[in-house]
């Protein structure tokens, strides 16, 4: 009886520990979500939690209203938007990631919403493909609070940044800590903040949405050359353009470290403020902006495959050096702006959770692994296919075996899938592969705000349970498939296959080769195989979703799938062929033709059909609406006036946590399972009726044998029970029980006259058996009890 009361204890303790380790989620509630930036990215996906909201309303569906998930939205920055929101003063706001002039490089039409159009917003009057920045800001927070105020339903905490966010196995719960900050309203402060509260918390699920563009990156040798070289001119990254005064700009020359999207807008921006000349420095010669053929009025100029060596010795003009040791030197240069790209801002994170991440965006060796990486033979972050692969052949195969020193086959050199929809050997479709309650929500194709709404219907398909998550071989397995479908298509090949690259770019540098002109048909087709695999993956991803709108699916597009593709090789075959000598001719641009003025007339909304117009003069001489000087009141991009104000509002997150004992990073694997306390009472009884059993036993078998031994006398009735073995025997010795010293028997005793009588004789054998067997359970017990709690 004593050893089945232990067994009891010690294994409601270890159901106790268990149930306090890994919190049973209430059936009642959905699981919670912290959602780490307020973006395009984080603000789809509060918009998709309400639009599910709605439709389980509308169908009564109870259950499934209270398995949503209840979300916690933290952005560190004083209003919503993130590269698109809304900045104070130019220059001097310490979250801003984005310049202030941005424009929209791609058609909008690529990027519309099916369920809030831009004839929704804007109304039915047609107007020019290309936005500002401050008109998508206000599309999509008009969009994401369509349906509600998403920032009143949900908790959502402005100036708060997400701290140490990491992964504890033993609760099987993330933690983070939220720091708020309020503006220093003290005088002679600009631009300060104090921090003013801090709570830790416990979240089920985290959906981190920081997007590409987080933290500006500047390479330390162009810093360092312009430093040892006391450069006197401006010098920033492109993010702070704006806030150049235009007398540094105005008949200036400006050079751009950088030859991609940013360096293109750019350099576009400098000349509508009227720079002399604008420079673009191509490392790489691979870059969007080395790719266009013309630039207005010729005042753009691409310095090709060189790079930075040194400042003139009066401190106001740059060298150049390519790898031929040839030395370019520029005067009078005013400011010095580096295009160099962003790194996503992963600091909230854990090293764990970060390096899922951070892995694309620097060298091997420049950044260190998590020992977690390798303990699981994780640190190899580059792709690789099959040996048995093969790619299709296409228009460049004949031209590329004979490059190729004859051989059809190009043996893949693969790099980690930069720039790819597969861009990311540790996530799988939004899904960290190694802890599949965290998530990563970021633009993969063209369609950039478009395919990250799509991403937030997808992640919370899986928070919700309506789209299952693989296991680790499948996503590993499903991920490789993907990559060599992109890899049958040379436009795609070329971001992700170094070898493949050089053969290509040595077509691409032959101008007597038709690779080469971008105005050539044959361009077309490579376009179309690109933008079709890209959209096949997005319509898998709508499909699996449920998203309220169809492409087709992975395997067959539908007529609106068909349009976006069609859209897409039109933008791109178009930009590329921009300023040949008759399309100048045809349209006798005052000062130029930039890609926004080409003809826009293919461009057709998917859901409204409205099309789009050209702005009524050259876009460099436009408006910040699109209009001229003295241009109709109705020109450009409509005003819509919606105000946001009261949308949203700043207030403190909730009180934390007391305690960050148990705050440490436990590594990135989920290591347990669900204890279900159902099957753990099964086992507890089973148990306790397996001691019984073989309690009785024991007993009875000791009854018998004193029964067989020694005949009871009628005369002596009521005799007592014999005492517990535990109180007339020492403890134990050895493995065996043994009597007290100078009593070799037990003594019995009548309860109606005293007799002394010895016990049936037994062997020592058949008595050690017979004992050790009640005690061996109770010590197999105590053994199981101490695994089950410490490893279990």
């Amino acid at each position: 009886l004593l050893s089945t009361l232990l067994a009891c204890c010690l294994l409601m303790a270890s159901a106790s520990m268990l149930s306090e380790e890994h919190p049973q989620q209430n059936a009642a509630e959905g699981p919670s979500v912290l959602v780490i930036g307020l973006g395009p990215a984080g603000l789809s996906f509060l918009h998709a939690v309400a639009n599910k909201r709605k439709q389980l309303q509308e169908a009564g569906d109870f259950e499934g209203l209270q398995a949503l998930p209840r979300v916690t939205a933290v952005e560190r920055a004083s209003t919503p938007g993130g590269i698109w929101r809304e900045h104070k003063n130019k220059g001097d706001d310490e979250y801003r990631n984005m310049y202030g002039d941005l424009w929209t490089n791609h058609p909008k039409e690529t990027f519309e919403y099916p369920d809030y159009t831009f004839a929704d917003h804007f109304g039915k009057k047609e107007f020019p493909t290309f936005l500002r920045r401050e008109h998508v800001r206000d599309y999509i927070l008009t969009r994401a609070t369509s349906v509600e105020n998403v920032f009143e339903t949900n908790n959502v905490y402005f100036q708060t940044e997400a701290k140490n966010v990491s992964y504890n196995k033993r609760k099987g719960q993330f933690v983070a800590t939220l720091n708020q900050w309020e503006e220093d309203q003290s005088a002679g402060n600009t631009n300060s903040k104090t921090w003013t509260t801090s709570s830790t918390l416990y979240f089920d699920k985290i959906i981190w949405n920081g997007g590409w563009n987080g933290i500006p990156r500047i390479p330390p040798k162009v810093s360092g050359t312009l430093d040892q070289g006391q450069y006197k001119g401006i010098r920033m990254h492109s993010l702070g353009v704006d806030s150049i005064p235009n007398d540094s700009i105005n008949d200036k020359n400006i050079v751009l470290i950088g030859d991609n999207d940013s360096a293109n807008d750019i350099a576009y921006q400098m000349l509508k403020r009227g720079a002399n000349k604008v420079l673009i420095l191509s490392r790489s010669d691979k870059g969007s902006a080395s790719l266009l053929p013309s630039w207005p009025e010729n005042r753009v100029e691409i310095i090709r495959q060189y790079q930075l060596v040194g400042v003139t010795e009066d401190g106001t003009g740059l060298q150049f050096r390519n790898k031929q040791k040839e030395v370019v030197e520029i005067g009078d240069v005013s400011a010095v702006i580096m295009c160099t790209g962003y790194d996503p801002n992963v600091n909230s994170l854990s090293s764990e959770l970060a390096f899922a991440l951070q892995h694309m965006w620097h060298d091997p060796g420049t950044i260190k692994i998590p020992s977690s990486y390798k303990k699981h033979g994780l640190e190899n972050d580059f792709w690789d296919v099959p040996d048995e692969w093969k790619m299709p052949r296409n228009i460049l195969t004949d031209e590329l075996t004979k490059l190729n020193n004859g051989k059809e086959h190009i043996e893949p050199e693969l790099g980690k899938a930069m720039g790819s929809y597969i861009s990311n050997k540790y996530v799988y479709r939004n899904v960290f592969m190694h802890n599949t309650n965290m998530f990563f929500n970021h633009e993969t194709t063209y369609q950039q705000l478009f395919d990250i709404d799509v991403s937030a219907w997808l992640i919370l398909g899986y928070i919700t349970g309506e789209v299952s998550i693989p296991d680790v071989k499948t996503m590993e397995q499903r991920n490789l498939e993907d990559l060599v479908l992109q890899m049958e298509n040379s436009n795609n090949r070329y971001h992700l296959d170094e070898e493949y690259t050089s053969l290509l770019d040595r077509l691409r540098r032959d101008k007597e080769h038709w690779y080469s002109h971008g105005r050539d048909s044959r361009k077309r087709e490579l376009y179309r195989a690109e933008f079709e695999v890209q959209v096949k993956l997005l319509a898998r991803d709508m499909q699996d979703a449920k998203y309220p709108a169809s492409y087709g699916n992975v395997t067959h597009l539908n007529q609106k799938g068909i349009d976006l593709v069609e859209m897409s090789v039109d933008f791109y075959h178009n930009k590329y062929w921009i300023g040949y000598k008759d399309d100048r001719q045809s349209h006798n641009p005052a000062r130029g033709w930039t890609y926004r003025d080409m003809d826009c007339s293919t461009y057709k909304s998917l859901w409204s059909g409205a099309v789009s117009t050209p702005f009524n003069g050259h876009w460099l001489d436009v408006d910040n609406h699109g209009c001229l000087v003295d241009d109709a009141p109705d020109c450009g991009i409509p005003r819509v006036g919606k105000s946001m104000e009261g949308l949203f509002h700043v207030r403190p997150p909730p009180p934390g946590l007391n305690s960050t004992d148990d705050f440490a990073d436990d590594g990135i694997e989920i290591s347990y399972e669900e204890i279900d306390i159902t099957g753990l009472a099964a086992m507890l009884l089973v148990v306790l009726v397996f001691i019984t059993a073989s309690t009785r036993m024991a007993f009875a078998e000791e009854s018998e044998t004193k029964l067989s031994s020694e005949p009871v006398k009628q005369n002596e009735t009521h005799a007592a029970k014999p005492p517990s073995p535990t109180s007339v025997m020492e403890p134990i010795r050895g493995n065996q029980w043994a009597p007290p010293e100078g009593n070799s028997s037990p003594v019995v005793q009548s309860e109606t006259k005293t007799t002394t009588q010895h016990a049936p004789t037994q062997s020592p054998k058949t008595t050690r058996s017979r004992r050790f067997r009640s005690i061996d359970v109770l010590r197999g017990l105590c053994v199981f009890d101490m695994i089950f709690v410490h490893f279990g």
